[in-house]
């Protein structure tokens, strides 16, 4: 029953730390990553990288780093599609959200594990 309740209680806590979502149904990437340390084990180190990774190339407006991924807000999801579609590394979109897995170790199914943190980030703005 433990095992079970650990990864509950992480989505329940993930779902109320992102409630305050910016208008027009984009997830503040802020909220997202507000997580207590070791609360999201697949997204390790995250820092603040809009300045470094946004710019006149990649029209994001708001971007994270973690030893796993680049996450990439976009101003529309027909940015982040085509964001993502010119992207050599493996992607996984999400709305208005680019996840670029940087980590060549990651498993498909650690992949599988973060692209539905965030779907599911979206699924509770509703």
């Amino acid at each position: 029953m433990r095992s079970f309740l650990g990864p509950l209680i992480c989505t329940v806590a993930l779902t109320l730390a992102v409630s305050a979502c910016s208008p027009g149904g984009t997830v503040d990437l802020d909220n997202v990553f507000a997580q207590p340390e070791g609360e999201w084990h697949l997204q390790s180190n995250p820092q603040e990288a809009t300045s470094e990774l946004c710019t006149e190339t990649l029209d994001c407006i708001q971007s994270y780093t973690t030893d796993q991924a680049d996450y990439l807000r976009f101003a529309s999801t027909d940015d982040a599609e085509a964001a993502a579609a010119g992207m050599a590394s493996p992607t996984h979109l999400s709305n208005y959200i680019v996840i670029r897995f940087t980590d060549p170790e990651l498993t498909d199914e650690q992949r599988t594990q973060m692209a539905e943190r965030i779907d599911g980030v979206h699924n509770s703005d509703t």
